[in-house]
């Protein structure tokens, strides 16, 4: 097979390849500019309190995802709502007062956003104070996080 008629075969199966990939692939790339890459913000070893406080932007749609360590007993995050309106549409509110999310293989992710949750417009952007439930009751603390336009 000559040289040209290689080059012709592989050509055809890259672009194969990328039909039937669609643009399902290409996220890595610049394709995919409609939707926020950096939509999660993680928050490393839960267990145990953040220096800083978790700042999350209402306009990215942000959702957080605790981490827990490896053998951790946390069962849910419960959030404090004091007044204010559940922050997550995953929120369990059958505890008045409370959102409680809940944590599975060793995270707790707080899903999008509330669609009913209006957008921050001036500070003090609302600032919801949470803390860790775990299977034998004991809690621990973590300062909280702010929902900013």
């Amino acid at each position: 097979m000559s040289l040209k008629h290689r080059w012709s075969l592989l050509a055809l199966g890259s672009l194969s390849i990328v039909a039937v990939l669609g643009s399902s692939g290409c996220c890595t790339v610049t394709c995919c500019d409609t939707k926020p890459r950096n939509q999660l913000v993680l928050v490393l070893d839960g267990d145990k309190p953040s220096i800083d406080p978790i700042v999350i932007s209402w306009s990215a749609r942000q959702e957080i995802v605790w981490k827990l360590p490896a053998g951790s007993t946390i069962t849910n995050v419960e959030v404090q709502l004091e007044g204010k309106p559940k922050p997550f549409e995953a929120c369990d509110t059958s505890t008045e007062g409370l959102c409680k999310i809940s944590c599975r293989e060793g995270l707790c992710p707080s899903g999008p956003i509330d669609a009913a949750l209006p957008q921050p417009k001036k500070k003090p952007y609302p600032y919801y104070r949470y803390s860790f439930h775990h299977s034998d009751s004991k809690a621990s603390a973590d300062p909280g996080f702010e929902i900013d336009p």
